[in-house]
């Protein structure tokens, strides 16, 4: 081999090393500036917001690596502009839009709202001002400056003859039109008046109470009026934005006393009213988590964004397929809903319950999905009465169930055992009240065998089919008759008779493509839910619900497939209240969870935290460890603990660290 040539080699490989470890070094640099949340691949650096010491657009370049381009340059020349002034403009188109320069800028609302004081007295109002963030101040008709945030355009320039490309290195994500659609706001000491023009639907993020003062507003299906309570309402980042959406027809004029004289009220519009919202098990739950899934708080006003133009989201849609569906729907319907992963079954579920609560007083859901429980900790098949609408995500409406199964999370190990306990569930006999089935997302190999065993032992009325345009998330064939007997001979023998209507629809949620939570993750808010009622807010380590001290040889601890299982190996972890419902399947019903809090081997006794009441835990038999555990920020999470952390650590420490907050432990 050439000498020459080997030493060339050698040199390219050393500069092509040296190369990539310089790119690595400035790409972190780029993270630890502008990175929103670590945890999130999704997030892009559009999101992030000036802190305090983003004082002049010369940080703002620098950040976002912006530059500015030669026009601005030589106008900036002639005017002979120093830095303070740079920094004044920077303050005023800040404070133009009402953003504030004293914390980190969390959110900005669709419309601005501006507070002026009144000179003639201590009164103060608020004024509703119309104007969006790139486009023309209609106040001022002055254009706003497209380059403070970001540059989109690009621009060329000639160097030694040759025409360089100038590109810009940050880029908004492309914002959805339903997000351009402005409202009124109209702020008040205890909260914000939202103006809803006819027919107008708006998005938010965040949590409120809400309540109607004019005409009606829809919400996920139900819709809300003057005469209904005040609803919770839970949109959060990592599933759909939830709506509001005026279908005002007539009313009452409404009194002039509840906005000034000179905000002007159109034909057929509706008033909604957002109070903050407190809720303790939310709070508990975004402490142990390390996704942001809430707006930052914003002093006392609601903890809620009104078309969020920053960032990327994914929009709640309703077909009107949805709404021919449901009205077919009576006291005998057993509807059963079908298809792959993220088509929108769970969003199709919470919208025809909230349809449904407007015609029956109460609904029957049966709940099949043990990764994505609607209702439960993950882990259980359940039958689930609901009498109140649902306005949020799965662990934001955990509520006690009629019956309960457990089962693996995921049924691939066992079909057959999963199946038996379908047929458990419904083997007790249930009252004509309109039923739903909610049906879990698996699509590929035995999933439409293991989906036509489940349909023989439900016997629906109706079946509602959602197909993707992904055909990877769909299955293979419609589910009409002859394919679910044929599929079915795999898993259940005997013959049965089905004679039900097949529904098929188009999914809603093939354009959502921002970050989606993971089923991991869900299932760990899940259980953060849970328990935020039984310890203190500010301790995992201090309960606040009542314990019990239970004597070994009065319980059997097993898992899921009744091996026995050593007392130490639960002490500190999830488990199952249930008793054995299936011997030779090994069936258990599950009627609560608890937190096993200590063991004590010397007077052979367990200490278990729960709010299950007395009366049923007299029915419990076993305890039973089914893989659903505590989330690691739990135990990792010292708050106001010195010295060894319980359950973690034994031994004395020199010295004690915070520990960061994780929902997965790394496997390094």
């Amino acid at each position: 081999m050439n000498k020459t040539h080997l030493g060339d080699d050698v040199g390219r490989k050393r500069k092509s090393r040296n190369r990539h470890k310089s790119k690595k070094l400035k790409r972190s640099r780029i993270f630890q500036e502008t990175s929103f949340d670590s945890s999130d691949d999704n997030e892009t650096s559009a999101n992030t917001t000036p802190s305090k010491r983003s004082d002049s657009l010369e940080y703002q370049f620098k950040v976002l690596n912006l530059t500015p381009s030669k026009s601005e340059c030589d106008t900036s020349k002639e005017n002979a502009a120093t830095p303070s002034d740079c920094a004044k403009d920077a303050s005023s188109f800040w404070s133009e839009f009402d953003l504030s320069r004293d914390e980190d800028v969390s959110y900005a609302y669709g419309s601005i709202i501006e507070e002026f004081a009144c000179d003639d007295g201590n009164q103060s109002y608020s004024e509703v001002v119309s104007a969006e963030v790139n486009g023309l101040n209609e106040s001022t008709d002055e254009e706003v400056p497209q380059n403070v945030i970001i540059m989109k355009k690009t621009k060329s320039k000639k160097t030694e003859g040759k025409t360089v490309k100038k590109k810009a290195k940050v880029d908004d994500p492309p914002v959805n039109n339903l997000l351009m659609e402005e409202a009124q706001f109209y702020f008040r000491d205890d909260g914000i008046i939202v103006i809803l023009e006819k027919n107008q639907t708006i998005y938010f993020h965040g949590l409120c109470s809400v309540s109607v003062l004019h005409g009606q507003v829809e919400v996920l299906g139900h819709v809300l009026t003057k005469n209904s309570p005040e609803a919770k309402l839970y949109s959060f980042r990592g599933s759909s934005l939830l709506y509001l959406k005026n279908i005002t027809e007539s009313d009452i004029p409404i009194s002039s006393y509840l906005l000034p004289n000179k905000i002007k009220l159109s034909e057929k519009c509706a008033l909604v009213f957002c109070k903050k919202l407190h809720d303790p098990g939310v709070l508990f739950m975004e402490k142990h988590i390390s996704q942001q899934i809430l707006p930052r708080q914003e002093q006392d006003l609601p903890r809620v964004v009104f078309q969020p133009k920053e960032g990327s989201w994914n929009l709640l849609q309703v077909s009107q397929d949805w709404n021919h569906v449901i009205n077919e729907v009576d006291k005998n319907t057993k509807l059963m809903i079908c298809g792959g992963k993220g088509v929108g079954k769970t969003t199709f579920l919470r919208y025809a319950i909230n349809r449904l609560l407007m015609k029956f007083s109460e609904i029957r859901v049966i709940d099949l999905d043990p990764g994505q429980s609607e209702f439960t900790v993950p882990g259980c098949i359940s039958i689930v009465r609901v009498n109140t609408p649902l306005f949020g995500v799965n662990y934001t409406h955990l509520q006690q169930t009629e019956r309960s199964i457990l089962s693996n999370i995921n049924i691939a190990y066992e079909p057959e055992k999963y199946i038996a306990g379908v047929k458990e569930l419904v083997s007790v006999v249930l009252d004509e009240i309109p039923t739903l089935i909610n049906y879990m997302g698996y699509t590929h190999g035995v999933g439409i065998n293991i989906l036509s065993a489940v349909i023989t032992q439900i016997q629906p009325t109706d079946v509602l089919q959602i197909c993707s345009q992904n055909s990877k998330k769909n299955y293979k064939f419609s589910l009409k008759t002859g394919v679910i007997k044929q599929n079915a001979k795999l898993f259940v023998s005997e013959k049965t008779n089905l004679n039900y209507n097949l529904h098929q629809i188009e999914s809603m949620c093939d354009g959502n493509d921002s970050w989606t939570a993971e089923p991991r993750q869900l299932r760990e808010m899940c259980v953060l839910s849970y328990i935020s009622h039984l310890v203190d807010s500010n301790s995992v380590f201090k309960s606040k619900g009542p314990m019990y001290r239970i004597n070994l040889n009065d319980i059997i601890i097993s898992d899921l497939n009744g091996d026995e299982v050593h007392p130490a190996a639960i002490n500190a972890s999830l488990v199952a209240l249930c008793r054995l419902s299936n011997k030779e399947e090994h069936i258990f019903q599950c009627f609560s969870w608890g937190v096993v809090r200590g063991v004590d081997v010397a007077t052979n006794e367990l200490v278990l935290l729960t709010s299950t009441k007395i009366d049923t835990l007299n029915d419990v038999t076993h305890l039973v460890s089914n893989g659903v555990s505590l989330p690691p920020s739990v135990y990792m999470t010292p708050d106001d603990i010195q010295g060894p952390m319980p359950y973690v650590i034994e031994g004395l420490l020199m010295s004690f660290g915070q520990i960061p907050k994780r929902s997965r432990m790394s496997v390094k």
